[in-house]
């Protein structure tokens, strides 16, 4: 009879672990949302009787309960930092959603936003804990034990769980930790759940490398089209100060150089095997593309006699480039910014992930020991 109940819990709780994953992280779960349109109201009694049907009032009960109130922690932090979401949706079997209308600005807004869902799992248990200290009934113990499994599984140091969002504000290197221990985990009980976030986990690690990449590359962008507004200076001032026999020597010369350029530009070739073949891929259409625009910018004394079309050639090229270093600038600063914190920011992240996770594990046990007594009895 213990063997059959434990089981039942565990079952219980891989189903709550996987509709948590699913319906509070996975971005296609809000495009459901979207499309289906249900209110609150209508897809909670939904998933209500869903989950009657199948485990009975009682735990349906308590998960639907367990679920709002992680999903109103998230909100209710979201809104504290001015970030619009959509109301709370239920889905049958894959949990809670809320949508952020909006990306948060920093890490910091991330990390505070995904503390809050477990957190407020933490306060939704409190009433439990005091329900079954009076009355000693097992649907209370219950509801601790399915609010611990839930708010700790969330806390899995891999992104996008709550865990990896959290502490993304301290270093995003604990994925990959996060994910090599989930690897071992794995090796020895394998459980499809667990797949699941690896191989999402994975996806984010390589979304993340691609961003700091594509940084690499805009850093590099803008130090080449600042060397391509100082060759577009000199070679107006070589327009304006040189007699037109040195001037036209010049460009021949300049004319030369960028149209060989453009054939090793060309042929160049980065193997599938290289180390940083996305950055050197990004530096290379860096290269290409100034180049071009350098090369075509030298037509144009080359056949063009009206020199007021040259002076406005020059101008407006010049202002072209400076537009694109704003628009990389702006874009490199937001990228910089957002995973700047001080260390005292990423300490107090730190320390409050841990106090969270041991709580939620002394709830975890509680709720096993109480539910054991309670069947022992």
């Amino acid at each position: 009879m213990d063997n059959t109940n434990t089981a039942k819990r565990q079952s219980f709780g891989w189903l709550l672990a996987i509709g948590a994953f699913f319906a509070t992280k996975l971005k296609w779960a809000i495009a459901i949302l979207k499309l289906a349109k249900f209110s609150t109201l209508i897809s909670l009694f939904i998933s209500l009787w869903a989950y009657a049907v199948f485990f009975g009032w009682k735990f349906a009960v308590a998960l639907i309960y367990l679920l709002f109130v992680h999903e109103m922690g998230h909100l209710i932090c979201a809104r504290r930092k001015g970030i619009k979401t959509t109301p709370a949706v239920f889905i049958p079997f894959m949990g809670a959603v809320i949508g952020l209308k909006e990306q948060p600005k920093t890490a910091k807004d991330e990390s505070y936003i995904a503390y809050g869902g477990p957190l407020a799992g933490v306060v939704s248990i409190i009433p439990a804990l005091i329900l079954y200290s009076i009355t000693q009934y097992e649907l209370w113990a219950l509801v601790i034990l399915l609010g611990a499994m839930l708010n700790l599984f969330n806390l899995i140091p891999v992104s996008p769980l709550d865990g990896g969002r959290i502490l993304a504000v301290v270093s995003t290197k604990i994925w990959f930790f996060g994910l090599l221990f989930m690897g071992v985990y794995l090796f020895f009980n394998f459980h499809p759940m667990i797949v699941l976030i690896m191989i999402f986990g994975l996806q984010m690690l390589s979304s993340l490398h691609k961003e700091r990449t594509q940084l690499k590359v805009d850093r590099y962008d803008l130090d080449r089209t600042f060397d391509l507004i100082e060759k577009i200076k000199v070679l107006q001032q070589k327009w304006e100060h040189s007699d037109p026999i040195s001037f036209s020597w010049f460009i021949e010369s300049e004319f030369e150089k960028s149209k060989s350029k453009m054939v090793e530009i060309d042929h160049t070739k980065v193997p599938w095997y290289s180390p940083g073949r996305r950055l050197k891929r990004g530096g290379w259409k860096v290269d290409k593309a100034n180049n071009h625009t350098y090369y075509m910018l030298l037509k144009t004394p080359r056949i063009e006699e009206d020199e007021e079309q040259i002076i406005t050639c020059f101008s407006e090229v010049k202002a072209a480039q400076y537009k694109h270093i704003e628009k990389l600038q702006k874009g490199v600063e937001e990228k910089e910014r957002y995973y700047q914190a001080t260390p005292k920011e990423k300490a107090i992240a730190l320390i409050a992930y841990l106090l969270l996770g041991a709580v939620l594990t002394g709830l975890w046990w509680y709720g096993e020991l109480s539910l054991t007594g309670l069947q022992t009895f």
